[in-house]
């Protein structure tokens, strides 16, 4: 009997991990729809083995309100150069700066819990690299960003590599296109210098056009 229970509690368990992550493919598989121009190649492969076809369909589609398009809208990009895997490297002083405030976190810094707090003290001989882990969104569009980037002191932006997976994320909004709205930013220590720095997040829209500024900030003191 008790292998019985056993079995069937790992069964559900396993089952219920498994329509989770369902769910969040099929809402992430819409999005890569709705923003197909934005999309590279291995992204729109997952919906169709022709990415160019997928995005010839895109524009009937949105005009009809078929599919995914029939609540939500299409989201166009610039045609110059597609969105790359795990996170794009652009130039961040090319884009405005949204009006409206978007959802994001810093969770980790250098592996510490942040919580509440906003002032950090490093030490550069046993922390070599300043290193954030969190996530952000595209909260207008309605999916992950196309990028994120960590500002220092208004004047330098350090690129982190975005599309993590953060499931707890998805769950947490009912967003299944946040499912790979993480990130992880590592910024030598050499670069940022001795004393005290100010952090900022700038967070690319979807569309590539705009990037939300980060209301909060955190102040790290190298020494």
């Amino acid at each position: 009997m008790g292998l019985l229970l056993f079995g069937a509690l790992t069964s559900y368990l396993h089952g219920g991990s498994a329509a989770r992550e369902r769910w969040a493919r099929m809402g992430e598989f819409a999005f890569f729809l709705r923003s197909a121009s934005c999309q590279p190649d291995d992204q729109l492969r997952q919906l169709y083995p022709a990415p160019n076809v997928v995005r010839a369909l895109v524009p009937f589609l949105a005009q009809h309100h078929l599919n995914v398009f029939y609540k939500q809208p299409q989201i166009g990009c610039h045609s110059d150069g597609a969105m790359r895997t795990g996170g794009g490297r652009f130039d961040p002083a090319t884009f405005i700066m949204h009006p409206g405030q978007t959802d994001y976190a810093v969770d980790l810094i250098n592996n510490h819990p942040v919580g509440v707090a906003t002032a950090w003290t490093m030490n550069s001989r046993s922390e070599p690299v300043l290193t954030l882990t969190g996530w952000a969104v595209d909260r207008e569009a309605g999916g992950p960003p196309s990028g994120v980037y960590v500002n220092v002191d208004g004047q330098v932006d350090f690129p982190a590599e975005s599309g993590q997976a953060r499931l707890d994320v998805a769950l947490f909004f009912h967003q299944p296109a946040y499912w790979h709205s993480g990130f992880v930013a590592s910024l030598p220590v050499e670069q940022l210098g001795m004393g005290q720095h100010l952090l900022r997040l700038k967070i690319i829209s979807a569309d590539r056009r705009q990037y939300y500024w980060s209301e909060r900030s955190w102040v790290i003191n190298i020494r």
